[in-house]
């Protein structure tokens, strides 16, 4: 197993307030957060045939499926497969609660000072973003590089501020364009480079129980508008979905990414059925592996983990542990 290391530090909440022209401005609590987790990638990994780019996408960062012990568990599976860079496709934020907490931190304000609360979310977000992504160390002792774009109807209008913060904060984080993007992937041994091509709604489609459905129609659409040449393979998400559309079934084949939070049953689209992440491995004779990591069967019961209650608990107080396991 990789090692994994955490920086200590303290977490506190504090307020300042300024004068200016006489009247007072108002500034809001900042959290002090511990420093990301550092994975290092074993040298054997990192070092055997081909590029390995690991996909994530739908984390809604707060939102009722996101889970901090997801983004731990396919760290390390990233670390054991040696990938050489990480990917976030669309939905690392959720735009629900980036909207609920702005409108929450405005509460009792002026309204000319509102702009002042939207920017302290916004760098919050960024602040606990930079926090929760851990940080790969290569076997050189360089960082691996995460490539992270958002989708607004996923991500939501403040998203691009926040990963733009990010990005100032964690040096090993790049913000790449909004609805997605040309990849490099650099040939080894002399070999030519492949392209990866992500594709990011532009807008939430009709529920379907096709899951093929969303991602033909938007690759299609951007297949006929561009004049570029296509890539070697489109990456699709957010979908929630676990596809893999071959060559030979069409000119450029296509993968599907799921998604790395809980999918809760009254939230999600039909079609939004698959948790987890996917490596795609382009080997030096052409070849190209799908790697898709199934992650639904450990948190479709969560609660049966829960622990804590060790001793001291009398009859009663164990029957509503159980029963806050089983209900919620």
């Amino acid at each position: 197993m990789p090692r994994q290391t955490r920086k200590s530090g303290k977490e506190k909440i504090h307020t300042n307030k300024k004068e200016k022209n006489g009247e007072e401005t108002p500034t809001f609590p900042e959290r002090e957060w511990k420093d990301p987790e550092v994975i290092e990638i074993p040298k054997e990994q990192w070092e055997k045939p081909g590029v390995r780019v690991a996909y994530f996408s739908y984390g809604s960062y707060r939102g009722d499926g996101w889970r901090r012990g997801l983004f731990s568990l396919a760290a390390g599976i990233i670390a054991e497969e040696g990938c050489h860079f990480p990917v976030f496709a669309g939905g690392l934020i959720s735009k629900e609660w980036v909207q609920k907490e702005i409108k929450k931190t405005c509460a009792n304000l002026k309204q000319k000072f509102a702009p002042l609360a939207e920017e302290h979310v916004v760098q919050e977000t960024a602040r606990a973003l930079a926090n929760l992504l851990p940080q790969f160390k290569k076997p050189d002792g360089d960082l691996v590089r995460w490539y992270i774009m958002p989708s607004i109807p996923y991500d939501g209008p403040h998203s691009e501020r926040i990963i733009s913060h990010l990005q100032k904060i964690r040096p090993d984080i790049r913000q790449y364009k909004t609805g997605g993007e040309r990849i490099e992937i650099r040939g080894s041994d002399g070999n030519p480079s492949i392209y990866h091509g992500v594709v990011l709604p532009k807008k939430r489609r009709l529920t379907s129980k096709y899951m093929s459905a969303a991602p033909e129609k938007d690759i299609t659409d951007i297949e006929e508008q561009t004049s570029k040449k296509h890539p070697d393979l489109w990456i699709y998400g957010p979908s929630a979905t676990a596809l893999y559309k071959p060559s030979g079934e069409r000119e450029v084949p296509y993968i599907t990414l799921p998604a790395i939070e809980k999918l809760e049953a009254e939230n999600r689209h039909l079609a939004e059925n698959q948790s987890g992440l996917t490596i795609a491995e382009e080997m030096p004779d052409g070849n190209r592996l799908i790697h898709y990591w199934n992650l639904r069967d450990l948190i479709a019961r969560e609660r049966d983990f829960i622990t804590g209650v060790k001793t001291g608990a009398n009859e009663i107080q164990l029957k509503i542990h159980e029963i806050i396991k089983r209900e919620g």
